[in-house]
């Protein structure tokens, strides 16, 4: 039963609160019993003591659950750095990711408020009832992943990735915890190296400074240990680590299928550039050898000297798009889309110009929805004579004269592995719905609620003919207008791309104001998708030896119609601008585009 502050107390309970008050007055007279009331919180029980202070289970009075509580000693710098840390994690909205609810002061000392994880430790769990399966430990280790990939792509190292951080749910999920290491990746270049000896990377031991690879590594000890039951190197001398870190080879049981062991080599490798270098590309990896362990692992290998474009090439894109998301004039419609997401509502149209910037945008509020959801299905509607109807029994397999309501039911069914997480399907118009369509899309949305399948609907905004307004929307549709869409002014799209730019290349790159002029241009006149066409421009530049990107390199990437990948894609003729530029008619052009400039306008 619950403790409360007049409650009376069991003789276990009593034994508890003099061990907490023992505890109390080691922690140098942080002055919190069990069994107080602080603020909004009942103390119910002491779940540990550390070096910055303790951790108590506690009861939230106004909302009705349980939450960790941790006190932060006062007369410490541990109190100070404590809250450093949870503002950090405060930052990190990711599923995988313990969350904090609140900060406080408390008679002179810090208290932080983070969600109990009430399965406790993956070490503890693992010291409990031995290994996980093949299948579980990939799935756990996955999970794990996107919650570190996450953290890497916002620019933070963990630095103390082990299975006494990786945290269980109620529900068996595993939450990555206690970010006190924790690194922004522009501050790591000379910090001394810090984590737990049985976990840390090789380079490490030598000297180098963190990255997301040693976070990796340090992951793939995780998974060692999941699979066996103890640490890759079981040897308790720093002395003896440190040779089997740099020299030896973990050894893994001939039983473990060899998907599963070329992945757990993979990402204890003694080179960092020979481990998967993107945390998040390595969640799905993991998930896929979970559903077929002889599986191969995709390690994709980055030079051992980094380009300027490293944390570009190394997935920088898709993250410069969140900044400029979470951050820049498009937040609010991103906010409201990931509500809708999250609250899951059945009905969703979405308008943006280009649509393959909508469904960029869609991608990345899946992923970071709790929890994550994923794209069952995509239908186009080509003309407004298409029957929808129609159009997804092809799409499911099902009798011609099946129900809507069937056609939910195999959607649901299509991937039994993944029934438990909620669907979406896209729905494609191409032109402007007609009546039977609107009312056809309605229907299906009703029908698709049952099985917690999301419509969304994508439609072409402005002029184009598949114009959805709120008038044209379906009926219980919640109509959204995403970035990209008219791009306001100026200043708002040079604040977008600068976003972008700062996330995507770590600050390393700049562009020109005429540059950002005709990208505005480009994509507003010709449909482009803005960070497709910056990521273009940037890679012409980079491969010109260009120090910023130029109007001339905006131009050559609108002329592309395959995308580029790094700057070795860029073609000959571009690796190298012209001696004299603009020419006539990129100047006229420039010339026109400042004068139809709207204030406030880009300075010169």
């Amino acid at each position: 039963m619950p403790l409360s502050a007049s409650a009376g107390v069991s003789a276990r309970a009593a034994e508890t609160i003099r061990a907490a008050r023992g505890a109390n007055r080691e922690s140098e007279g942080v002055p919190i019993d069990v069994g107080e009331t602080v603020g909004d919180y009942v103390i119910e029980e002491r779940l540990g003591h550390g070096t910055e202070g303790d951790v108590f289970l506690a009861r939230d009075i106004l909302l009705g659950r349980r939450v960790a509580l941790k006190t932060l000693r006062s007369t410490s710098a541990a109190a100070t750095h404590g809250v450093e840390e949870a503002r950090l994690m405060a930052g990190l909205e990711h599923p995988n990711i313990v969350r904090v609810y609140h900060a406080q002061r408390h008679a002179g000392a810090w208290l932080v408020v983070f969600e109990h994880l009430a399965g406790g430790s993956l070490h503890a769990h693992i010291e409990r009832a031995g290994p996980l399966s093949v299948e579980r430990a990939l799935e756990l280790m996955a999970q794990a992943a996107a919650g570190l990939g996450h953290a890497h792509e916002l620019g933070i190292l963990h630095r103390d990735v082990k299975p006494q951080n990786l945290l269980l749910s109620h529900r068996g999920e595993v939450k990555l915890g206690d970010f006190g290491l924790a690194l922004d990746v522009r501050a790591a270049a000379g910090a001394p190296a810090v984590g737990t000896p049985a976990f840390l990377a090789p380079e490490l031991w030598r000297g180098a400074t963190h990255s997301p690879a040693s976070d990796v590594y340090s992951l793939g000890g995780c998974l060692y240990f999941v699979l066996t039951g103890r640490v890759p190197f079981p040897f308790s001398t720093r002395e003896k680590l440190e040779r089997a870190h740099l020299e030896l080879t973990p050894k893994l049981s001939a039983e473990l299928p060899s998907g599963v062991r070329q992945a757990v080599l993979a990402m204890l490798a003694k080179d960092p550039a020979q481990r998967p270098q993107s945390a998040r590309q390595l969640a799905r990896d993991l998930s896929a050898l979970a559903r077929d362990p002889n599986g191969q692992l995709h390690v994709p290998l980055m030079s051992r000297r980094p380009s300027p474009l490293s944390p570009l090439l190394a997935g920088g894109s898709e993250r410069g798009l969140e900044a400029a998301l979470r951050q820049g004039p498009d937040r609010v419609y991103f906010e409201r889309l990931l509500e809708l997401l999250q609250a899951g509502s059945s009905a969703i149209a979405l308008r943006a110009a280009p649509l393959l910037e909508a469904k960029a945008v869609l991608g990345i509020a899946l992923e970071r929805c709790t929890p994550a959801r994923r794209v069952s299905s995509r239908v186009v509607l080509p003309t407004p004579a298409a029957p929808l109807s129609e159009l997804l029994r092809q799409k499911t397999s099902v009798p011609a004269a099946s129900s809507l309501a069937q056609v939910c039911q195999q959607l649901a069914l299509e991937e039994p592995l993944h029934a438990s997480t909620p669907s979406v399907v896209e729905v494609h118009a191409t032109f402007a719905l007609s009546a039977e369509q609107s009312a056809e899309l309605a229907a299906f949305a009703r029908a698709a609620t049952a099985h917690e399948i999301t419509t969304v609907l994508f439609a072409p905004s402005g002029d184009a003919p598949g114009n959805l307004d709120s008038g044209s929307a379906p009926p219980g549709f919640e109509s959204l207008c995403l970035p990209g869409a008219g791009f306001d002014g100026a200043r708002e799209f040079a604040e977008r791309a600068g976003l972008w730019l700062a996330a995507a290349t770590g600050q390393r790159w700049d562009v020109s104001a005429d540059a950002l002029r005709l990208l505005r241009h480009c994509c507003r006149a010709q449909g482009h998708f803005w960070p497709r066409l910056l990521q273009d421009s940037l890679l012409i530049s980079a491969a010109a030896r260009l120090p910023v990107v130029t109007t001339w390199a905006v131009h050559a990437a609108q002329l592309r119609s395959v995308p580029l990948h790094a700057p070795s894609d860029v073609p000959v003729e571009w690796r190298a601008a012209p001696r004299r530029w603009p020419s006539p008619q990129m100047a006229e052009l420039l010339l026109r585009i400042r004068r139809a400039e709207q204030p406030p306008s880009l300075a010169p």
